[in-house]
């Protein structure tokens, strides 16, 4: 109970306010049925633990399909991303009609090589720079893949490479994970107060309930998963 009424408010904060990386782009909000839906179903609490798998082909073309409708239909984002993750199974993991659960295993496993552009941007990191994370999260993560079974969801803990750049500098950063990202984004005096409380409270709400962690936190088979995918991706 106490976990459901954490993701609540949660919710409903990023329905109120806007997430994004510069304040000048707007956040597409969820309707109401997105907060009913997830009040439907429970949380999960704790990080997956996927055994390192072969990616699956072409994952970085729909990486970058995805980073792509984030400058989109900022309201179909999610229906974007559905659609073209199921589409994907289809064609590269042979799954007709892929399960909410399919999906998220299928996610978990790729989430190291799903990384946008030269850069190799975090499919995650990249949703907060466009106002895109609200679609992402809440909509596609929070209400259509979300499970009965609370040990499997979406494991957020995905690398992406800009750690020590500027967004207008070319080319990748250091890794870092999502959360990380969002430390540096709670603090930037470029945002606005409100911005800043914002991604705070979200930032709590993933360490809590969804085993978010900091790169420096992963073990090192965690951080040699990382630079196995990021060896494959420069190489295909």
């Amino acid at each position: 109970m106490k976990m459901r009424i954490h993701l609540l408010l949660v919710l409903a904060y990023l329905s109120a306010f806007s997430i994004h990386a510069t304040p000048t782009e707007p956040l597409a909000s969820s309707d109401n049925k997105t907060l009913e839906s997830n009040k439907q179903q429970p949380i999960k609490q704790q990080a997956n633990k996927t055994s390192p798998q072969v990616p699956s082909e072409k994952v970085d073309v729909l990486a970058n399909q995805i980073c792509a409708y984030y400058t989109s239909n900022a309201s179909k984002v999610a229906e974007n991303v559905k659609r073209s993750v199921i589409n994907h199974m289809k064609k590269y993991e042979k799954i007709s009609n892929p399960t909410p659960t399919q999906m998220v295993t299928f996610l978990n496993r790729n989430k190291h090589y799903m990384t946008c552009g030269d850069d190799d941007t975090g499919y995650m990191v990249e949703s907060f720079r466009h106002g895109a994370y609200d679609q992402l999260f809440n909509v596609f993560m929070f209400d259509y893949l979300l499970l009965d079974d609370e040990s499997l969801f979406v494991d957020i803990n995905a690398i992406s490479y800009t750690a020590g750049k500027e967004n207008t500098q070319s080319g990748p950063g250091k890794p870092e994970l999502t959360l990380d990202y969002m430390d540096r984004e709670s603090i930037n005096p470029a945002n606005a107060d409100r911005m800043r409380k914002e991604i705070k409270d979200l930032i709590e709400f993933f360490e809590g309930d969804l085993g978010g962690k900091r790169y420096h936190e992963l073990t090192e088979q965690e951080k040699q998963a990382t630079i196995k995918a990021k060896n494959y991706n420069d190489n295909h």
